[in-house]
């Protein structure tokens, strides 16, 4: 979730409302808590449950874990637009007023291209990306005309890429939705770039695009942009709840094709030496190969583990609510003709 979601925003979660009225506020306790990780020490040690027992069992995380340095890419800013003259300005708001009175897609069109054509240096202070390039589109889109609206937004990324840009996310996302839609994958894989670049400008498209790519069943797709963007996502600080990534990634990359590579011994006692490299502050049942074997093993119901006395613990609930989790992942695959990747898309846990 972006920390740039405005106030009277639709909210992240779905809900409808605007996130001033829905998640805000439980947004900034996440930021207080870790801008200041003592604060949640202090309210936790204030609710102690008695009579529980509590595990002490520190040494599952890797100790002395460093988070590692990433480099992060600011993506372009369009702060210092250079200074236009009177008349230049002129021309300007012409457009910007013609264009609000346009109702139908093919004049719009014409409109802009007319000024793309006559003035490209003006077209920066269009600020197409704010508005009008939304609006087109969706005119466009209603009319099922949407190759128009393809050609368009290839033409600015090709020839005004200042404007494009700075709001890259969303005319890529469209471009890469377009292209899979047309089976054309390998086009689609062109539109990566943007997000490997600034990967945590937008994170709500980078997150509903990585859906999008588990949906149309696009692995390696996904694998390639996953591998290129979860370090600089998990260690952003422009973003909140930068761990969504590491499930997706792990799946995508590592579990989905030992799955379908027909998991051995050997392959997982590989698999556990390349999460160590991974940079992950992963628990340290990650690295011991006989976890990986049971996870997987659940998913391929290659044990039957009884499910009595669930209710005993929390930590029962959660090794129950886990193993039907797994459990799901491979029924749907087998009887309900999903695939590996498609079951991304439904709600399981990774403890």
């Amino acid at each position: 979730m972006s920390k740039n979601l405005g106030r009277n925003s639709p909210c992240h979660c779905g809900s409808g409302k605007k996130y001033k009225k829905c998640c805000l506020t439980q947004d900034e306790d996440i930021v207080r808590i870790e801008q200041n990780p003592d604060l949640l020490y202090e309210e936790v040690e204030e609710e102690v449950v008695e009579n529980h027992e509590v595990d002490d069992d520190t040494d599952k995380f890797v100790n002395e874990f460093s988070p590692p340095d990433i480099e992060q890419i600011t993506k372009p800013e369009a702060a210092s637009l250079p200074e236009i003259t009177a008349k230049e300005q002129q021309l300007v708001d012409d457009w910007g007023e013609k264009y609000v009175t346009i109702k139908d897609p093919g004049e719009f069109l014409s409109h802009l291209k007319q000024f793309l054509q006559d003035y490209p240096a003006l077209v920066p202070h269009l600020w197409l990306e704010e508005e009008a390039l939304f609006e087109l589109g969706a005119m466009l889109l209603r009319h099922e005309r949407g190759n128009e609206y393809i050609e368009i937004l290839l033409d600015i990324r090709q020839n005004f890429s200042d404007v494009y840009i700075r709001s890259y996310a969303y005319y890529d996302s469209d471009l890469m939705v377009y292209h899979i839609s047309q089976g054309e994958v390998e086009k689609a894989a062109q539109f990566i770039d943007n997000f490997t670049k600034y990967p945590d400008d937008d994170p709500d498209i980078l997150f509903s695009l990585i859906d999008f790519l588990c949906a149309t069943n696009q692995q390696s797709l996904l694998s390639e942009l996953l591998k290129e963007n979860y370090l600089k996502v998990l260690y952003s600080k422009n973003v909140i709840g930068t761990g969504e990534i590491i499930e997706p990634f792990l799946w995508a990359c590592y579990y989905i094709p030992e799955l379908e590579n027909n998991y051995n011994e050997k392959s997982i006692n590989a698999l556990s030496k390349t999460f160590k490299t991974l940079k992950i502050d992963f628990r340290e049942e990650y690295y011991q190969p006989e976890f990986l074997i049971e996870k997987l093993d659940k998913i391929t119901k290659k044990t039957e583990e009884p499910l009595e006395n669930i209710y005993e613990s929390t930590e029962n609930i959660q090794e129950f609510y886990y193993q039907i989790s797994m459990n799901y992942i491979g029924w749907i695959q087998k009887k309900q003709e999903y695939t590996m990747v498609n079951s991304l898309l439904l709600p399981h846990v990774d403890f």
